[in-house]
């Protein structure tokens, strides 16, 4: 466990630290260039509203308490903040929000600069974050009333802000993980689906030897010859030099016309003639 972890409040050391154990970089705050690096990261994470600098605050305040109320202009809705109560000269010890107008104060001139908070109006650090500007909320406000001062370095850091960034990030990597490997299960399925159509369509596509082939006809001519509804004229060829008469020709167009496997017009009419060759010799005996 490192020492960061048992604070609420990270300083910029600790914040370097943090990072160094969640990320793949090595801050060394002795090197300017690692310094420049981190704070340049702070800024982008606060301008992103991802992290929420405070500072710690020990001293006499007002408390202010207001509420959110609509005006409406027009066709506009504006959210105005009205005052609504003020209690006088309380002693407070707690930790406040910076405010985005007072951070970007705080790194000008490579964050050298200073503010003094008197009579500036703060808001209490709260785990949920910043109050909602919602109609009808009550917000709840201090207003510094002693000279104080800060300087970029004595902003803090909630832990929170970091565990819920880094948090978010692992979670949203997992769900990334998994998409990918959806993903490419999803390509295995439609590799192997590709190529089962392949192979089908192989399959499809190779000819009956013609030993097959010759006892798939013979089941075709025996279904046609069984089938009441044949006719001698359903054989006929549609060709101009037809003689509008039954042919082989035409017997093995309406055979192919049925898109049997193996049983096209060519080794249908080369069956044919090899049956016809056989049967010539047979009656020759």
């Amino acid at each position: 466990m490192a020492l960061y972890d048992i604070n609420e409040f990270l300083t910029l050391n600790d914040v370097a630290e943090y990072l160094t154990d969640r990320c793949n970089y090595d801050f060394n705050l002795e090197s300017s260039i690692d310094q420049d690096r981190l704070i340049e990261t702070i800024i982008q994470l606060v301008r992103n509203h991802k992290l929420h600098p405070v500072f710690h605050y020990r001293g006499s305040v007002d408390f202010l308490e207001k509420k959110v109320i609509i005006s409406k202009s027009g066709r506009f809705i504006n959210h105005e903040i009205v005052l609504l109560d003020i209690t006088y000269n309380m002693s407070v010890r707690d930790y406040y929000f910076v405010g985005d107008k007072n951070f970007d104060k705080l790194i000008e001139n490579n964050c050298s600069n200073y503010i003094n908070l008197i009579n500036c109006i703060i808001e209490p650090y709260h785990i949920d974050g910043k109050q909602e500007i919602v109609e009808n909320n009550i917000l709840y406000y201090r207003e510094i009333k002693e000279d104080f001062s800060i300087i970029f370095h004595d902003l803090l850091y909630p832990k929170l802000d970091l565990d819920k960034l880094f948090n978010q990030t692992e979670a949203n990597a997992e769900v990334i993980e998994k998409l990918r490997k959806k993903i490419v299960d999803l390509e295995n399925q439609l590799a192997q689906a590709k190529t089962e159509i392949e192979d089908k369509s192989a399959d499809d596509n190779k000819e009956l030897n013609p030993k097959d082939s010759a006892y798939h006809l013979i089941a075709v001519l025996k279904d046609l010859l069984l089938d009441p509804n044949t006719t001698p004229y359903m054989f006929k060829t549609d060709n101009q030099k037809s003689t509008n008469q039954p042919t082989q020709a035409g017997l093995a167009e309406h055979i192919d016309a049925m898109n049997l496997k193996g049983l096209k017009a060519r080794n249908i009419n080369g069956i044919f003639s090899d049956a016809n060759r056989l049967l010539s010799d047979l009656k020759k005996y």
